[in-house]
């Protein structure tokens, strides 16, 4: 339903109810900080259940960097309309713009 896994939903519901602490899922990031000019100032291998993913980032050229790689805010802006799409689909809703 919308792209929601709801047998996952339930399943995770389900474990919550034998044990409390399935609840606390940990999440980390690592990376490493670039000083060459022209590249992302940080990199980070995030990893997920079904692979990972290499992110870069750096600061905007407004601030010294080189705009080779989405800023922090953009990140930040990126999770919020994640998190609310994400909402919205678990909730039944059809696919909005964001």
């Amino acid at each position: 339903m919308n792209n929601v896994n709801v047998m996952e939903i339930e399943n995770f519901i389900s474990s919550i109810g034998k044990d409390s602490l399935q609840d606390k899922k940990h999440k980390a990031i690592t990376g490493h900080s670039g000083l060459e000019d022209g590249k992302p100032r940080f990199v980070s291998a995030v990893e997920y259940r079904e692979g990972k993913v290499t992110l870069n980032t750096g600061p905007p050229p407004f601030t010294g960097g080189w705009g080779t790689s989405p800023d922090l805010i953009q990140y930040c802006l990126y999770g919020l309309a994640v998190r609310n799409a994400q909402q919205f689909s678990a909730s039944g809703r059809s696919a909005w713009m964001i």
